[in-house]
């Protein structure tokens, strides 16, 4: 309904935007190890190029998904597919009576926040369990990624992780593996579990399963061309290469052995062998100058101002209330910086945004309009924001957001504030600003939060303005609206001051 009455105004949104090709954030992470001299391996999803079998599979896949309704309270496979999908395991008392899946996909949320959990056939206590870990090991081999790497869909002896570490101990290769999977950010939060490690060992092995994108330093594999090889069939996946039965894993961790064979070692450890550690901070520092801020602020030097303060809005439509925020932001800084978010997740696309915050703040001196780009509340940084997350998720990524703003971007470019309007509604806006609020001044930023503004009793909001609009109540809308705004709406619809 809301895209419809949008194309009536004559915008039209954008296309889903494709994923990056390259992961350049793993890849410098990765690199920076590999320099150091521990090995580093990728896996990621989808072949650029979809082969024949890729788009068979995908079809069978979207046509099994299509003629079957989504069960929301049990979202492991149903009916004749959970046969197909378990296969030998569906002889088994527990999977028959759905009792062992319904165990791990409970366990799932409680995993993901780095809960311990204990069970029969999830068990985690801030990583999921690996099996047949041995105590005696000369190096370990750490596998970081998504749903695929923790085995959303299978016990602990037969994810990815327990298949490897069995079949290096056959294979007589003293390593431990590690379960390193993370599905709070779409790139598994990579730096996260890296600084999380800390130190490696000279004899380690990190292999990162990239949900989508390519790395281009990192030898690397496609789930896809591990499937064709295999010619495994789409009844053994759920939706995606990622949501897989055991059969899947371990074949993924075959033909994981296949790639790190030639570097492994034989032999017992040495107790003088290096270590080695990289500077996440440092490294994230310079990769955030070089793809966003040389990007938007070339010559902008925030230290010539006493105070810089910034903004994030959305602005879904630019209306009175936002202009307000502004205002009163400005009377308390010297300059101020408005990042408005990039996400075309909204009623109105970003480039429409964008323009019309720029043109209703054109009249203010020492105001800058910019992106926000990847790094400030992006679904790179904070997924939840954009969807109905869970509550520890929404903190856990807010805690990331706004420290990846505090000490990438604010840093480098002096700011000294941050100010949002408050939000009594909306829970998740509403945990991310308690969140700024604990925070920010640990990290020397003034945060103040500004009460909504009232015109004739009324608080002014979007939802109230897109109400209007949608009601064909204009008068009520566009007092609601700076001129600006006003002008762009009337054009859109076509309509004259006497209308």
């Amino acid at each position: 309904m809301e895209d419809s009455w949008l194309e009536e105004l004559g915008i039209k949104k954008p296309a889903n935007r494709s994923v990056h090709i390259v992961n350049d954030k793993a890849d410098i992470l990765l690199s920076a190890l590999k320099e150091k001299g521990v090995a580093c391996f990728c896996l990621y999803e989808d072949e650029e190029d979809f082969t024949e079998y890729g788009r068979n599979f995908r079809n069978e896949v979207s046509e099994r998904m299509r003629i079957s309704t989504p069960n929301l309270r049990k979202p492991w496979p149903q009916k004749k597919e959970n046969e197909a999908f378990y296969g030998e395991l569906y002889q088994i008392e527990d999977y028959e009576k759905e009792i062992a899946q319904k165990e791990i996909f409970n366990a799932l949320d409680t995993y993901q926040y780095k809960k311990s959990v204990t069970g029969k056939y999830f068990n985690a206590n801030g990583r999921r369990t690996t099996c047949f870990q041995p105590d005696d090991y000369i190096g370990t081999i750490y596998i970081l990624g998504m749903c695929v790497v923790i085995g959303s869909h299978v016990e602990d002896q037969y994810t990815i992780p327990s298949y490897l570490q069995k079949r290096l101990l056959e294979k007589g290769y003293k390593y431990r593996v590690e379960n390193y999977g993370d599905m709070v950010r779409p790139d598994a939060a990579i730096d996260s579990r890296l600084e999380e490690i800390g130190r490696f060992h000279a004899y380690d092995i990190v292999i990162y399963m990239s949900y989508l994108w390519k790395t281009v330093n990192i030898s690397e594999k496609s789930l896809e061309k591990i499937f064709e090889e295999n010619q495994i069939p789409s009844e053994w996946v759920k939706d995606t290469y990622g949501h897989c039965n055991h059969k899947v894993n371990k074949i993924i961790a075959d033909s994981m052995l296949d790639m790190l064979e030639p570097c492994l070692l034989n032999g017992p450890k040495e107790d003088n062998a290096q270590t080695v550690q990289i500077n996440i901070h440092d490294i994230m520092t310079e990769y955030v100058r070089q793809k966003y801020l040389d990007l938007y602020f070339p010559g902008f030097s925030g230290s010539k101002y006493n105070t810089v303060g910034a903004i994030v809005m959305v602005g879904n439509c630019f209306n009175k209330g936002h202009r307000y925020l502004i205002e009163q932001a400005k009377l308390q800084v010297e300059f101020l910086i408005i990042f408005v978010v990039e996400e075309d997740s909204f009623l109105f696309p970003f480039e429409e945004r964008f323009k019309l915050i720029e043109e209703g703040t054109r009249d203010l001196t020492d105001v800058m309009v910019v992106p926000s780009g990847d790094f400030i509340l992006s679904r790179k940084t904070f997924p939840q924001f954009f969807s109905k997350g869970e509550r520890d998720a929404v903190v856990f990524n807010a805690e990331y957001d706004i420290n990846a703003f505090a000490d990438y971007i604010a840093k480098p470019l002096h700011i000294t504030h941050r100010f949002a309007g408050e939000e009594p509604k909306k829970k998740i806006v509403k945990a991310y600003n308690e969140t700024m609020e604990r925070i920010l001044p640990q990290k020397g930023i003034t945060y103040t939060e500004f009460p909504r503004l009232v015109i004739d009793d009324m608080v002014i909001s979007t939802a109230g303005m897109r109400k209007y609009l949608r009601n064909s109540e204009y008068d009520k809308a566009f007092a609601l609206l700076p001129e600006t705004t006003k002008q762009y709406l009337m054009k859109q619809l076509g309509l004259t001051e006497e209308d």
